[in-house]
């Protein structure tokens, strides 16, 4: 099924290249890349978006597959692969790749491949996600169509982790000069819908609301629900699916 090429094999001159197809060089980030979950702040986060894409996430289980784009260090390979999938991550950071590959993950592969021509036949993967990556690709639409070409058509599904462009947190990121956020592009709910809408049903929720203070951030389950059940746009994090 897939002719993906192994972490060292991967040619420039295919697609954009393996290195040109991101906005943003993560080889230099890889080894401190996983620290980020480790502080306060990233666990939070990382909670809530758990918790929002689990909520769109299909039950996996009977050697359902989940193509996964832009797995860099494996961290949400870890997240599918214990909610019973098996997984296949692709990136273009050979760095990001190998530190994936030490961790040893249970029922999941690693490759490099470039997002906007990837390497495997149609129809191949019950779902096919991508967290935090169409930030970071050159052609977001590219992309979307190549995820849907690799996903079972009428059965299959794609999931997307996305940073809201509404989100006063994300528009903060972009003034640090040395976060990977200067040369991404973020995209709002209604953006993402335009995008996507095209493949399929589009559910969209948006989440990582969080208090401000810190003192407060044992809280943020309960300001994230109230965030929900607002139906605010401007969360940190938004979850979408589409059923083809």
């Amino acid at each position: 099924m897939a002719r993906a090429q192994s972490i060292r094999g991967a040619s420039d001159d295919e697609g954009f290249g393996v290195k040109s197809a991101s906005r943003y060089d993560f080889d230099g980030a890889a080894e401190r890349y996983d620290q980020w979950y480790e502080t306060a702040r990233g666990a939070m986060y990382d909670r809530l978006e758990k918790k929002a894409i689990s909520r769109l996430l299909p039950r996996g289980g009977d050697m359902k597959k989940l193509l996964e784009i832009g797995c860099g260090t494996g961290h949400w390979s870890a997240f599918f692969s214990a909610n019973g999938y098996n997984v296949t991550g692709v990136d273009v950071s050979e760095g990001m790749l190998m530190r994936a590959k030490q961790k040893g993950l249970q029922n999941c592969d690693f490759e490099m491949a470039d997002a906007h021509d990837l390497p495997f036949e149609a129809d191949s993967y019950d779902v096919v996600g991508a967290i935090t990556t169409l930030e970071f690709v050159r052609q977001p639409g590219r992309v979307i169509a190549e995820m849907a070409r690799c996903a079972q058509k009428r059965t299959g599904q794609l999931l997307f982790g996305i940073l809201n462009s509404l989100s006063l947190v994300n528009q903060k990121r972009r003034l640090r000069k040395d976060s990977p956020y200067v040369s991404t592009r973020f995209f709002s709910p209604d953006e993402l819908m335009r995008l996507l809408t095209p493949y399929g049903r589009v559910d969209i929720l948006v989440s990582g609301f969080v208090p401000a203070s810190r003192s407060l951030w044992p809280y943020a389950e309960v300001y994230d629900r109230v965030g929900r059940l607002l139906k605010r746009r401007n969360g940190a994090f938004i979850a979408a699916r589409v059923r083809l």
